[in-house]
């Protein structure tokens, strides 16, 4: 029964331990999200969707070929 108990302990610590990485991740990732708040900067897709292309295309008076490909441009400039 005391091999038991260890066991337990042992699996309560490391619950306890995953419980404080994933909390310490969750808050790395609102502190991140926090910040990207306080600059000029948004999240995009990678890949624009069909409606952004047309709304693309619209806007700037060209094909949606050419909508797709000054997007992936920007997208590609903004990776640092």
């Amino acid at each position: 029964m005391g091999k038991r108990n260890e066991w337990g302990n042992e699996r309560r610590a490391i619950d306890g331990t995953r419980e404080g990485v994933r909390q310490g991740a969750l808050e790395r990732a609102l502190a991140a999200v926090e910040a990207m708040g306080e600059t000029d900067a948004v999240v995009v897709p990678a890949t624009p969707s069909p409606a952004m292309l047309s709304a693309g295309a619209r806007r700037g008076g060209v094909s949606e070929d050419i909508a797709a490909r000054v997007y992936q441009a920007m997208i590609l400039a903004g990776v640092r």
